[in-house]
């Protein structure tokens, strides 16, 4: 599964200057950052998501614009919750970049689709990683 997102940041970084390519390399992984299980729970009003040892989301899905701040660097962004077709589509917005994920069932698998966008790319990062169902603990 990182090999896969590595393999997909290498592909991006590639045109940059080799100076650049380390720290944009680091920078892309830690926006991208595996998530080795995800918790989504998902009302008619709602999302949560959680990944194992990071900070929770949880937003209207609305579309609607709202600010969020990333509580381990402290970057913001502004983020969107909603449809897209049979996916769930969340989107965050920042200064230099963004970076969008969508969440959908494909043969019983929950396959999570990540693109990363900077200003200073030529083509975006992008990867999909399909997870097995696990039933809630106690």
């Amino acid at each position: 599964m990182i090999a896969r997102r590595d393999a997909a940041i290498e592909a991006s970084v590639t045109a940059l200057p080799w100076m650049l390519r380390g720290v944009a390399t680091t920078a892309l992984a830690s926006g991208a950052r595996y998530c080795p299980a995800y918790d989504l729970r998902v009302t008619e009003r709602d999302v949560s998501v959680i990944c194992e040892g990071a900070q929770a989301f949880e937003r209207p899905l609305d579309g609607a614009a709202m600010s969020w701040t990333r509580a381990s660097d402290g970057a913001r962004f502004e983020t969107r919750a909603g449809w897209s077709g049979d996916a769930l589509a969340l989107s965050f917005a920042g200064e230099r970049g963004g970076r969008s994920t969508t969440f959908r069932s494909v043969d019983g698998q929950l396959e999570v689709s990540i693109t990363l966008e900077s200003e200073r790319l030529d083509q975006p990062v992008a990867y999909r990683v399909r997870y097995d169902r696990v039933a809630p603990g106690p």
